[in-house]
């Protein structure tokens, strides 16, 4: 009897163990890809290329109740991508597993008529999809977060990831703030 209860406890240890071990092996290989792209630059499915940009922020209005945005374009050779960022998501981290948050905050990365993958979290809800596959109140990230900097001479966004189906994506872009557009 001791020696079936002393197995049966080492092979959950060890299958223990093994989850263990995939889960930071996966967050070593998304913190790597992240220091291996530069400002301005993004990664998706095994290949980095440099991005442009475009900044626009509606500054917050009181007398709307609106509490402003930051709406952030991303071009690179063969895609493109947005963010729609609630103000005062500036200066947070977010798990892109579990983005649920209380303001404005979307993505999507597309190339021509082909959608790669897009966030929408607002109010609590999560909705997601990559290409043709939607995920309702969930993310289509399995891992990963995005940092959203905040200053008054530069605009930072940090993400990387792991999609749901497996393809690794990675972002960095520092915009000086005399690229800043503002809408009135």
């Amino acid at each position: 009897m001791k020696k079936k209860i002393f197995y049966a406890v080492m092979a959950l240890l060890t299958s223990i163990s093994f989850v263990s071990c995939g889960d930071e092996e996966n967050k070593s290989s998304e913190s790597d890809i992240l220091k291996k792209i530069t400002d301005n630059q993004a990664f998706y499915d095994g290949k980095s290329s440099d991005v442009e940009y475009h900044l626009a922020i509606r500054p917050a209005n009181a007398e709307y109740e609106d509490e402003g945005a930051h709406y952030l374009d991303i071009m690179g050779g063969d895609f493109q991508g947005r963010f729609d960022l609630g103000t005062p998501l500036l200066g947070s981290k977010i798990d892109l597993a579990k983005p649920a948050v209380k303001h404005q905050f979307s993505f999507g990365f597309s190339s021509g008529n082909d959608d790669f993958f897009g966030l929408d979290s607002f109010e609590n809800s999560v909705h997601s999809y990559i290409a043709d596959v939607q995920y309702e109140n969930e993310s289509c990230f399995s891992s990963g977060y995005i940092i959203i900097g905040k200053s008054d001479k530069e605009f930072t966004l940090s993400l990387v990831g792991t999609l749901k189906n497996n393809k690794q994506v990675a972002l960095k872009v520092a915009i000086p703030e005399k690229d800043f557009e503002y809408w009135n």
